[in-house]
């Protein structure tokens, strides 16, 4: 299920860019940068569990804002949420996911 759209991040989203954990994978391979380092605009992937995600399929969000103190605020939705919810990730929880996270600028 693909729930972030070119429309919503103003950039191309190939339409096989497989479960939220593997997007950075295929971003890369298409050519895309992925980096640790967040970018309003970017596409935030989590690996499978990461951040109370999917534990087999892992999720991604839109980072809507990069923080003067470091935190990012991000958008998403899916399963079990009705809507489009925020929320802000601290820079302790970024560096606590480690290798679970990257972003597709």
């Amino acid at each position: 299920m693909h729930l972030v759209s070119h429309r919503q991040i103003g950039k191309p989203v190939d339409p096989y860019m497989g479960d939220g954990a593997q997007w950075n994978d295929t971003a890369a391979k298409l050519g895309y940068p992925v980096s640790r380092s967040p970018r309003p605009g970017d596409v935030m992937c989590f690996e499978a569990g990461v951040h109370d995600t999917d534990p087999v399929y892992g999720h991604v969000a839109v980072v809507e804002q990069v923080k003067d103190d470091g935190s990012v605020l991000i958008s998403r939705s899916g399963t079990g949420w009705m809507a489009v919810v925020t929320e802000t990730i601290s820079q302790q929880q970024l560096q606590s996911m480690g290798d679970g996270i990257s972003f597709i600028h």
